[in-house]
């Protein structure tokens, strides 16, 4: 293992944990958006009013840099995957702000992560500053591109929101980390028109993912959009990384099977990390609970049976406000 690979990772995490902490706070505001403002540019001109949106966009800009440093030390195979580091920052953030101790399932994601970024760094491909031509990306690019902004092609005919919207958020983020790499390697040979070009491309990329994955959490709990978020932008770059900017996975253990492995175990505990209440309870603004209501929750379930659970009195409007993340009224 290399100085550079270590650098590279080290940079990776610190981008990771600024994108996290980034969607951790626009989160919060996108769920205060009127529906009808989905995949439309008056989703983002409404969040660009609120601080706490801002402040989110604001470390989003500081781990892209991050990540392009990476990008310059390390292969695509391992610095996407150390990209789901961050989340490990939020379960610890959520804690600390809920009062709650970590679970089994929080711990077991834990150990996926490490363990799966161990195994990358140990297994990874030798990094390449070169690319498949123009003919192959013009083609995979492009078929991600179009899967991407697919929603926005038929919002006209048929509203689109959730799970098909927040896979969409994915692959455009997904394409931001390719074009990232491809960014990296211009800078790599000082080639400008490529520094400029996939610069660009990068950032109207990463603006398509942001407001995708905003319309996502707008009609979905963070607990369902994330970890599709998460793991399509990890996986998607990782298994087109031979294809597209020649990480050779042969001269891998294994031939390419061991980073697989590797991939797998990142991507599992991102899913679970992703979805665990505390991560989520963080992400959706909820007020931290004491120890009296977390004891209160269950004795009070327990004597009604199943479905038929009593309602004391507020409480109606705090479970509707539960099931629908989404809110008309005024912002925060």
């Amino acid at each position: 293992m290399t100085g550079e690979l270590i650098r590279g990772i080290l940079a990776a995490i610190a981008a990771s944990a600024a994108y996290n902490v980034a969607i951790a706070l626009q989160a919060m505001e996108a769920r205060d958006v009127p529906e009808e403002h989905g995949l439309r540019l008056s989703l983002i001109l409404r969040l660009l009013r609120r601080p706490r949106w801002l402040a989110g966009a604001a470390l989003n800009f500081t781990g892209w840099p991050l990540q392009t440093v990476a990008l310059l030390l390390a292969p695509l195979t391992v610095v996407q995957p150390c990209l789901a580091a961050g989340l490990l920052l939020l379960m610890l953030l959520g804690a600390r702000h809920l009062h709650e101790p970590v679970g089994r399932r929080e711990l077991a994601s834990i150990a996926a992560i490490i363990a799966g970024v161990a195994v990358l760094t140990v297994a990874s491909p030798a990094r390449s500053n070169g690319d498949a031509g123009t003919m192959t990306l013009v083609v995979v690019l492009g078929a991600l591109g179009v899967l991407a902004v697919f929603p926005y092609l038929i919002s006209r005919l048929r509203q689109m929101s959730g799970l098909p919207v927040a896979i969409s958020a994915g692959l455009a983020f997904a394409w931001s980390g390719i074009s990232t790499k491809l960014l990296a390697d211009a800078l790599d040979i000082g080639f400008w028109p490529g520094i400029i070009g996939w610069a660009a491309a990068t950032g109207i990329a990463a603006g398509l993912g942001t407001a995708s994955e905003m319309t996502a959490l707008q009609s979905r709990g963070a607990t369902e959009v994330a970890p599709l978020v998460f793991v399509t932008q990890l996986v998607v770059p990782t298994l087109l990384a031979p294809v597209l900017v020649r990480e050779h996975w042969d001269d891998t253990p294994l031939g390419g099977v061991v980073l697989l492995i590797g991939l797998l175990m990142v991507s599992a505990g991102s899913f679970l990390l992703a979805s665990s209440r505390i991560v989520q309870t963080l992400t959706a603004g909820e007020p931290p609970r004491s120890p009296a209501d977390s004891a209160e929750a269950p004795a009070r379930a327990g004597p009604e049976s199943p479905g038929t659970d009593r309602l004391e009195p507020g409480e109606p409007e705090r479970l509707e406000a539960t099931r629908s993340p989404t809110r008309t009224g005024g912002g925060e």
